[in-house]
């Protein structure tokens, strides 16, 4: 696992195969402040109340010259079969990072304690419940029974300027510890 990133530090070049099988290029969006958030997977409840949260303030990015680019610790093939409809359903640019190479880069944290503390925790039951409500179309039982990334996993967020420079880090205490969004819009 690398070091975990503070602002100033460099963020890696990110170089992945994204749901519409293009692969990822930072450069193409000079000018613009990139918001990566890296999900733990797709049937992750926690993720989709998150990635909810973000879908609805589409029009803020956008108003602040910040694209989404959103980092899932799973197969393409399964990305793509719960992403499908990206342009028309979804904002945002959506990788596959299967073998985590990425997420140990930016010193993401896996902790089965961490995972297992939160069991305990009503605030982690009541984000699990309303992410169970607003689960992505596409998440089907398979999805949802079988984690395609790594369970334990922490999740980050970070908010990159065009020379890859880190602005704003962000890493969850628990999985359902995320950047609040008004942090960066």
């Amino acid at each position: 696992m690398g070091e975990k990133l503070v602002s100033g530090d460099r963020f890696p070049l990110i170089q992945l195969r994204a749901a519409d099988n293009v692969i990822f290029n930072p450069s193409l969006y000079f000018g613009k402040r990139i918001f990566y958030s890296f999900f733990r997977f797709t049937g992750c409840p926690a993720c989709n109340l998150y990635f909810n949260q973000i879908q609805a303030k589409k029009r803020d990015f956008e108003a602040n010259n910040i694209i989404l680019v959103g980092l899932f610790e799973m197969e393409l093939e399964v990305l793509k079969d719960v992403l499908p409809n990206k342009n028309k359903d979804y904002w945002g640019i959506f990788l596959a990072d299967p073998i985590g190479k990425y997420y140990d880069q930016c010193g993401l944290e896996r902790s089965s304690l961490k995972l297992n503390i939160n069991v305990l925790n009503r605030q982690f039951h009541q984000t699990m419940h309303s992410g169970k409500e607003v689960m992505l179309e596409g998440v089907n039982n398979r999805h949802r029974n079988d984690a395609d990334g790594k369970k334990n996993r922490m999740p980050a967020q970070f908010l990159v300027d065009k020379k890859r420079k880190v602005l704003v880090s962000h890493y969850g205490k628990s999985i359902f510890d995320r950047m609040p969004l008004s942090d960066i819009i």
